[in-house]
């Protein structure tokens, strides 16, 4: 009985932490290289789907006070706080070293060769 107990409790908390690290695709309908307005940095800013935003507006309700990544394919681009639900269908990935970090990335989203994730962060 406690051997049952102790297996589905460890089974439970593999599910658990595979879910937790679960990366949520977010359609791309366009993506260009910008200047942030504030800082002058360079940012990659992208126009998502209205299932990307949904699915967007979704996964920054239930992360609300968490840190989260977003990433362009397997590379973590950016590791905010989610402070309130986010529900925009423009986003900016910022955080970018050179305008042609931001250019090659942008360029690979709208070829559709690259794809934005977001997942809880890994702290």
């Amino acid at each position: 009985m406690i051997k049952a107990l102790v297996s589905a409790l460890a089974s439970f908390a593999l599910v658990a932490s595979v879910a937790a690290t679960e990366l949520v695709p977010l359609a791309v309908v366009d993506a260009k290289s910008t200047y942030d307005n504030l800082t002058g940095a360079p940012v990659v800013e992208i126009t998502l789907s209205e299932e990307g935003q949904a699915a967007f507006a979704k996964f920054s309700g239930e992360n609300v006070g968490k840190r989260v990544d977003v990433l362009v394919d397997d590379d973590v681009i950016t590791s905010p706080v989610i402070h309130t639900p986010l529900y925009m269908q423009v986003m900016q990935l910022s955080g970018l070293e050179t305008m042609a970090m931001a250019t090659e990335i942008a360029t690979r989203l709208r070829g559709k060769k690259a794809q934005v994730f977001v997942r809880p962060a890994k702290d």
